[in-house]
């Protein structure tokens, strides 16, 4: 019951990230990479006579790729069904039209150790925030007020670290040009400090969005300071800031491989196994879950 149980659980989850992100790859392979509590990837249960540790019956992978597709088919069809009936679109950004010359090629280590910075931080972020945690106990009512002046104080001066991220991308996108270097980098880099800060404190959210916002922004930073193409920029950057904070260079990739063109599938995952590589210490090392 357990197993059958998990492998429902897994489909209605193949189903809500391919919807959510529109991206059925993404939605497809996240139930398919193991799980993390299960160093051999069996399931197991407990006996509740012998009270040991016995293998569960596991489903078969063709059984459960055919489900996963099945899940991931009918939530893209709702997503559509709906859109049109209420209207609206998917979560993610998309962007076009990148060129890829001399100047961005030779940028794109400096660009892409921005953003493995960023994501590295990600992890020192959370680290941080849950000492503060611990510290404050069981005070939620604290945690959450902590949380939100900080968040506050932050959207004085840096607005764009408000929110999600989703319809602020958008808004950036028109803006950049407008903001300076300094500032993008600076909402890029507070933006993941604000999204640990909130979920650690008790908030309710996800960190896939923040993260990607800040990686646009700083992309942005980046194509201000070198003059290079700006969606070559955006592409490696915030797929190198994923892969130090997901760590799973392959599923960075094909969860954003629909917001650039098909030109940037390489230097996306390259830029996401070079963010992946960067050492983590042991003490605030922490896998993003799916």
């Amino acid at each position: 019951m357990g197993a059958e149980m998990r492998e429902l659980a897994n489909a209605g989850t193949a189903a809500i990230l391919s919807a959510i992100f529109s991206a059925p790859l993404f939605g497809l392979a996240a139930p398919l990479f193991g799980y993390a509590d299960d160093a051999d990837g069996r399931r197991r249960r407990i006996d509740s006579f012998t009270a040991t540790v016995v293998s569960a019956p596991q489903v078969s992978k063709p059984v459960k790729t055919a489900v996963y597709l099945l899940s991931v088919a009918g939530a893209l069809g709702a997503f559509m069904l709906l859109n049109e009936v209420a209207g609206g679109g998917s979560g993610l950004p998309h962007f076009s039209d990148m060129a890829v010359g001399t100047s961005e090629l030779a940028w794109a280590l400096p660009v892409i150790a921005l953003g493995a910075c960023a994501g590295w931080l990600f992890h020192g972020f959370g680290w941080a925030v849950g000492k503060l945690s611990a510290r404050l106990g069981d005070r939620v009512v604290v945690k959450a007020v902590v949380a939100g002046a900080i968040l506050g104080v932050l959207g004085i001066f840096l607005p764009f670290t408000l929110f999600a991220g989703e319809a602020q991308t958008e808004m950036l996108a028109q803006q950049w040009t407008a903001l300076g270097a300094g500032a993008l980098l600076a909402t890029g880099f507070l933006k993941v400090l604000a999204s640990q800060v909130c979920l650690g404190l008790g908030w309710r959210g996800g960190h896939f969005f923040p993260l990607i916002f800040s990686g646009i922004a700083i992309g942005y930073a980046a194509a201000g300071l070198f003059g290079i193409d700006p969606v070559f920029a955006l592409s490696v950057s915030t797929a190198a800031l994923l892969g130090a904070a997901m760590r799973q260079p392959l599923m960075v990739a094909l969860l954003l491989i629909l917001c650039f063109p098909a030109k940037a599938v390489v230097f996306v995952l390259a830029a996401a196994c070079l963010g992946a590589a960067v050492p983590v210490p042991k003490a605030f090392s922490r896998k993003l879950s799916h």
